[in-house]
């Protein structure tokens, strides 16, 4: 199990329209690097590894492939 994590925004709901959700910049944007992949490994630690800007799409398949491995 596990998560692709964006560090420079975070959904919250948007105060003024009733469970919309808005994307709004946290303390760390753009600061360091934007995705981090949160995964547990075989031997059940919680291990990460994080991705520059742009790298979603890396980001994803690592999470993925590391899920292959411990199914």
């Amino acid at each position: 199990m596990g998560h692709v994590q964006d560090r420079w925004y975070k959904e919250v709901l948007d105060p003024e329209a009733s469970g919309k959700k808005i994307r709004v910049p946290t303390a760390l944007h753009g600061k360091g690097l934007r995705y981090k992949v949160r995964y547990i490994d075989p031997d059940g630690q919680e291990r990460s590894k994080s991705y520059p800007d742009k790298k979603l799409k890396d980001a994803r398949a690592f999470f993925w492939q590391r899920l292959r491995q411990t199914s």
